[in-house]
Order: C-alpha cells, then sequence, then structure tokens
C-alpha cells in the first residue's frame, strides 16, 4: 500500500478514517457510540439479521473531553476550529 502525501500538512496518509457518533451539548452531557437510524438496523433486512447499536450519555468532565476531541478532529479535518456559542 502506498502513502498519499496529504493537504497543506504534508502529512502522509493511509485511511485516516473517522467513525466516531458524538453528540456534545454545552461540554456538560455527551452521548458517544452508535446512533444509527434505519429498517436495517431494526432488523426488518433478512439479509443482515439483528443489529444492536449502543450508545450512552455521558456528563461532568468525560462530556467536556468528548467536545474536546470533537473540536481537534474537526480542526485535523478542515484546518480551522468551528465556531461555538
Amino acid at each position: 500500500m502506498r502513502a498519499l502525501q496529504s493537504s497543506r500538512r504534508g502529512r502522509l496518509r493511509i485511511n485516516f478514517r473517522n467513525h466516531r457518533k458524538v453528540v456534545v451539548v454545552d461540554g456538560r452531557v455527551a452521548w458517544v457510540g452508535g446512533h444509527n437510524v434505519g429498517d436495517e438496523y431494526l432488523g426488518k433486512d433478512p439479509r443482515l439479521g439483528r443489529w444492536r447499536d449502543t450508545h450512552v450519555r455521558i456528563e461532568g468532565p468525560a462530556a467536556l473531553a468528548a467536545q474536546l476531541s470533537f473540536v481537534e478532529d474537526w480542526n485535523w479535518a478542515a484546518g480551522a476550529v468551528p465556531e461555538l456559542d
């Protein structure tokens, strides 16, 4: 597999996918984990069978850490910090 030259930062990238599912409210409450919605996740698609998506609610310093992780990922991908109220 060949490494590809990345954007303006000149990093080497080999499939740096991010499939995190994070919802943070005011840095105080966060939900992390699976949030998929659709018939295929309700067991209605016989090809996929039963599927379980789990997510958890966290509060306090752990929620603030989830927000920081989101902002760091955004900054890495977009090269800017998202505007926050």
